[in-house]
């Protein structure tokens, strides 16, 4: 674990030393609680350590997709729980996260999702404006 607070990482090799780690514990900020650095970890394969799994579409899933907690008490029991994980269970877990990725926040299937939404969503308010109160 680092403390950003007295260890600074070069810019440079941000990635190469997120790459380096199996799990990434994301802390809401204070201004914009969702950091781009569980997009950037989960783009790595690294298994996020969370609070806020339901910020994402679908939400993460404690133990598949992340390591989920709520308040300080359950964070202690998730790092102690990534601490002590056998590494067959990071490398299923690091799969599912890279799976994650690909299929919900990788660029391309990003764009198409929000595509999709978009269409989605003007179809139902051109039927709403039209009057009509079900999609066929």
């Amino acid at each position: 674990m680092v403390d950003t607070a007295r260890v600074r990482i070069e810019q440079a090799r941000w990635f190469e030393m997120l790459a380096a780690s199996d799990f990434f514990l994301v802390c809401i900020g204070a201004s914009m609680p969702l950091s781009h650095n569980i997009i950037e970890s989960m783009a790595l394969g690294i298994t996020p350590v969370t609070s806020y799994t339901e910020f994402f579409d679908p939400p993460l899933e404690d133990g598949v997709t992340c390591i989920a907690f709520s308040d300080c008490d359950s964070l202690a029991g998730a790092v102690e729980k990534e601490l002590s994980m056998p590494e067959g269970e990071i490398a299923r877990m690091r799969g599912a996260v890279t799976a994650y990725y690909d299929a919900h926040l990788n660029p391309a299937s990003f764009v198409a999702r929000a595509s999709s939404t978009k269409r989605r969503f003007y179809r139902r308010a051109c039927f709403l404006h039209a009057g009509v109160t079900t999609e066929s």
